[in-house]
């Protein structure tokens, strides 16, 4: 990381990393100083699982795409208890109330750019 700084000046066409777990850590220095580097389009090499972690996906979503995945307590919000969200899911089509779960990520997608997504 000792080129971090020659590395900035250049607009990158591609960046891939590997042994990509070493940033799964949104708060690391590598994550933090890679981050920002200018590039086309990114793609993160690992042989390491994701672990039972969302903020660990995150981490690595955003690092892919931070424009899509923007703030880290939005997508907790969203995806953090799918479990829950189906049995609130269940609940509301039961009463006849409207399907909130649904409607937020009708939301979320909604807000993204169709440009940001197929430029991905």
């Amino acid at each position: 990381m000792q080129d971090i700084a020659h590395f900035k000046r250049m607009q990158w066409e591609y960046m891939v990393l590997d042994e990509a777990h070493l940033i799964k850590n949104f708060k690391s220095q590598k994550w933090n100083l890679l981050l920002p580097l200018v590039t086309t389009a990114r793609l993160l090499l690992t042989g390491t699982p994701l672990q039972n972690d969302i903020m660990e996906l995150w981490s690595f979503l955003h690092f892919l795409m931070p424009h899509i995945f923007v703030s880290h307590s939005d997508f907790k919000e969203w995806f953090s208890n799918p479990l829950l969200r189906m049995v609130e899911d269940t609940v509301a089509k039961e009463e006849g109330t409207v399907n909130y779960g649904v409607l937020r990520h009708e939301l979320f997608f909604k807000s993204m750019n169709r440009s940001q997504v197929t430029n991905t």
